[in-house]
């Protein structure tokens, strides 16, 4: 295919990381080290607040038994991805080259000022490099939007991005702020197992357009008409506004403290884990019950199905694999008949 930024040279590039490695690899390697493919990460709904549990291929098998409280299914072991947020054959070798003249110029500037920084009572950073900041999250957002299916920017506004991107060193400074953005920062001062978290992915169902890439938080929205308050499990409070940039001299990046952060990641695993188990078994049982019975169950029957499922597996229903869900409900039905 011809690689979508420069629309030219063929797409011939492997292994491009459309979320930057630097960032989310301690979030993604066992204990936070330099083992690639051992990590447990998350696909998530900004809309739903469903979670969908995924690990990596060589993931110790006591890691998953403690996460999943039993051993992983096969179909789980052929979902399993050894390479997670990069892609092959999609940009060419130049276009890759670009993208790392990007990632280093926010590596120099502005990373240092995160990691490795003292921001334990620290709310909010003020960037001055909004140029730098700016074009690097765009980045992120741009290539996610053409890498990942479950994270679709409108093509007017990836059309923009990418000219942006392109454009970035001479474009005019107005138009890289036009787009209301905020930054969250979640502060590590742990090592080890403490590093792995953090949440990795891209949501879906935009405004705002969310991607979690380790202790860096985007929330990007299309224009300011689409700006609202977005409760997600903590994620921004009362003063959000403060924290959406736009046409902005300074660039104001929320600030979480090591405890927030955890706080913040409890409250993410745990309950949005917790609705997309109970959005499951909804939809599952009400499918079934409608194949055997030609309607839809009553409140009072799935209510009843669920209480049933919840009390042999507390809190979140994780232990269960789909097939093992499946025979609970064949064998609730037949109850029922």
């Amino acid at each position: 295919m011809i690689c979508p930024y420069c629309k030219e040279r063929e797409g011939t590039k492997s292994n491009t990381h459309y979320l930057s490695d630097n960032i989310i690899r301690t979030a993604l390697n066992l204990g936070g080290s330099k083992d690639r493919d051992k990590g447990l990460y998350f696909d998530m709904s900004n809309s739903s607040g469903a979670v969908k549990f995924n690990f990596q291929q060589s993931t110790p098998q006591q890691k998953l038994e403690d996460n999943l409280g039993r051993p992983p299914n096969k179909e789980e072991i052929k979902e399993a991805k050894k390479r997670l947020f990069s892609v092959d054959n999609i940009f060419c070798p130049d276009c890759e080259k670009a993208f790392g003249v990007i990632e280093r110029a926010f590596d120099t500037a502005i990373l240092p000022k995160f990691r490795g920084a003292e921001l334990e009572d620290v709310l909010s950073m003020d960037i001055a490099e909004i140029r730098v900041l700016r074009t690097y999250f765009y980045l992120q957002l741009w290539r996610s939007s053409i890498c990942d299916k479950t994270f679709q920017l409108p093509t007017k506004i990836e059309d923009d991005l990418r000219n942006i991107l392109l454009n970035n060193v001479e474009i005019d400074i107005n138009e890289i702020t036009k787009y209301p953005l905020s930054i969250t920062y979640l502060v590590n001062n742990e090592e080890g197992e403490t590093k792995t978290q953090n949440l990795v992915g891209c949501t879906s169902g935009g405004n705002p357009n969310l991607i979690l890439m380790n202790d860096f938080i985007i929330q990007f929205f299309d224009d300011e008409a689409n700006v609202s308050f977005f409760d997600f499990n903590g994620l921004n409070s009362d003063d959000y506004l403060e924290y959406i940039n736009q046409s902005e001299d300074v660039f104001k990046v929320k600030v979480f403290s090591d405890s927030e952060r955890v706080e913040f990641n409890v409250q993410s695993m745990g309950a949005s884990k917790g609705k997309a188990f109970f959005t499951m078994l909804t939809d599952n049982f009400s499918r079934m019950f409608y194949k055997k019975f030609g309607e839809q169950p009553d409140k009072e029957t799935v209510g009843n199905f669920i209480s049933i499922i919840v009390a042999q597996d507390k809190p979140m229903g994780i232990k269960f694999s789909t097939q093992e869900l499946e025979k609970e409900t064949i064998e609730y039905l037949k109850n029922l008949s």
